[in-house]
């Protein structure tokens, strides 16, 4: 817990990271690389949700791109 202009914060910090293989094959995904987020539960819960969105719109272009490898 910081003191910071008379609030204080609470910051939590995750690392995310993923990993995937295809069901038939056992063959790797490629991913996103590993990312952390952090935030303060009481301030920043946007945060988490922005961070969410963009890791989910990478997620997609992956599976797309592997998609399309396989065809």
């Amino acid at each position: 817990m910081t003191p910071q202009f008379e609030t204080t914060f609470a910051v939590r910090t995750y690392s995310i990271a993923l990993s995937a293989e295809a069901t038939q094959t056992s063959e790797a995904v490629s991913m996103p690389p590993p990312t952390t987020v952090s935030y303060d539960p009481s301030f920043g819960s946007e945060r988490v949700a922005e961070k969410a969105r963009v890791l989910a719109s990478e997620i997609s272009d992956k599976l797309r791109a592997f998609l399309s490898k396989q065809r």
